[in-house]
């Protein structure tokens, strides 16, 4: 090895090594130490101190040993490692740094010696590869695809144009197709949307309500909690809307908070007011009751009605409503406490009482008003024997009766010595429809009468034939007298 040793060295353009053993050509300061080597391949090898600027456009940069490396251009080629510290508190990388290899990777090894991530490329992709687990983490693909293979945590606003694709089945996504509004589809159609206004639609795109859902199932909606076995809305082939609760579960409904209001018991009992109601101590099913004073109307099988008892005790004060669709009887039966005297119905012409039903403990009275406070003009009938004389009682039978049992009774329009007896018009049909009265257009309007309004009539008609009677008898006497 031949060693120079001039203080500086100028106008020098080249240095060439003899062939030796080494072939090394190295620079040390005058210390001795060695500071820059070059070898017989050209692999340059900086060994410690500063360098500002490196340079390479060819060749291969085995060794970069350096303590700050302010500038770094080109480095190139296909072999070769950076194994020193490439480091320090000022400068930057303001070059290209380019590794070809088929496979391109680079290895980030910690203070242990340990490569815990690399990151390479292929085939046009990039990935981040932890090396402890053996796992990729981040993949960009050619097309552009970006794959987190492990969960993502993002501490920002994360901004998709359009579409978030479930991987490996593209039909199922969560779209933002519109301003303010999002969808979600599986199976390549769309299932929910909520759009600008906040409305949600399932099944259907909202209709401006705050909740649509649309199924093509009879069931379109069940819910259920830990201990019930649910509710579920369902609208079945008949186009009805049911609600139908879980089994041996009742269907409660309530206002203010939990009041309960109205209940169907799974039996198909309904309760308004009340939870329950009791026959001798023993729950009553298939009944509709509703209370609002703690006293329940009771409406019972065989559309048996109580109104005003919770039991068929029989000393109640109630009102019971029977058809017995065996034995074919039909009754409404009034109950008050024995011993008790008064009105079992009371009937209202606006806010005046016009007629009672009364009860004592062995009869019944069936009354009209007849205050003399209420009435004026009243006259004293001196006609009454004229105006009987037009009635014309008649034997008859009803044409509905197949027994053709004869009655007695009048023509409604034929009583016209007091017509206020009379309800409506001879021969009147309805003129139009009347879904009030049930009745069609050319039916039948029937008359009515109240028989009990030819009582002042006949009475006073009897009263002039007892006078004309007396007045007879008085003849009689006297001519027998004489």
């Amino acid at each position: 090895m031949t060693v120079v040793n001039p203080k500086s060295i100028s106008g020098i353009t080249s240095i060439t090594t003899p062939s030796g053993s080494d072939d090394l050509l190295t620079i040390h300061t005058n210390n001795g130490t060695e500071r820059l080597r070059v070898d017989s391949t050209g692999a340059t090898k900086i060994v410690t101190g500063i360098v500002t600027t490196l340079t390479a456009t060819t060749g291969i940069v085995t060794t970069l040993t350096a303590n700050t490396v302010t500038s770094l251009g080109a480095v190139s080629g296909t072999t070769g490692t950076f194994s020193g510290a490439v480091s320090g508190t000022t400068g930057a990388f303001t070059g290209n740094l380019t590794i070809t290899n088929t496979a391109p990777q680079i290895s980030l090894v910690d203070s242990d010696n340990n490569s815990d991530f690399s990151i390479y490329g292929a085939s046009g992709s990039f990935n981040i590869y932890d090396e402890t687990n053996s796992a990729s983490r981040l993949l960009i693909a050619s097309d552009g695809t970006v794959s987190v293979l492990q969960g993502l945590e993002l501490s920002s606003t994360l901004t998709i144009p359009d579409t978030i694709v479930h991987s490996g089945d593209t039909n199922t996504k969560i779209r933002f197709p519109a301003a303010d509004t999002f969808t979600v589809e599986t199976g390549g159609s769309e299932r929910i949307r909520v759009d600008s206004d906040g409305n949600f639609g399932i099944g259907m795109s909202p209709s401006g309500l705050r909740l649509d859902v649309q199924s093509t199932a009879n069931d379109i909606a069940r819910f259920s909690g830990a201990n019930s076995g649910g509710i579920t809305i369902r609208n079945d082939t008949n186009h009805e809307v049911q609600i139908h609760s879980g089994n041996s579960d009742a269907l409660i409904f309530g206002t203010n908070g939990e009041n309960e209001r109205f209940r169907v018991a799974s039996n198909g009992s309904m309760f308004f007011g009340c939870t329950d109601v009791t026959d001798g101590g023993s729950s009553v099913g298939n009944n509709f009751a509703f209370s609002s004073d703690g006293n329940p109307t009771i409406v019972k099988s065989h559309s048996n009605m109580i109104y005003g008892a919770s039991s068929n005790s029989a000393d109640r004060h109630a009102i019971q409503m029977v058809q017995h669709r065996y034995n074919r009887y039909n009754f409404v039966s009034v109950h008050v406490n024995t011993g008790i005297t008064g009105g079992h119905f009371v009937f209202y012409q606006g806010s005046n009482v016009v007629g009672t039903i009364n009860t004592s403990d062995s009869s019944t009275s069936f009354n009209t008003s007849s205050d003399y406070r209420l009435k004026e003009n009243a006259t004293v009938i001196n006609d009454g024997i004229t105006r009987l004389k037009t009635l014309i009682p008649r034997r008859f039978n009803w044409k509905i009766d197949e027994t053709n049992t004869p009655v007695d009774g009048f023509f409604a329009h034929e009583v016209t010595a007091v017509p206020e007896a009379v309800t409506g018009t001879k021969d009147q049909v309805a003129t139009a429809d009347d879904e009030t009265n049930d009745l069609k257009e050319g039916d039948p309007i029937y008359q009515s009468i109240d028989q009990s309004k030819l009582v002042p009539l006949l009475t006073a008609a009897l009263q002039e034939a007892v006078a004309r009677i007396e007045t007879l008898e008085a003849r009689v006497a006297t001519l027998e007298g004489s």
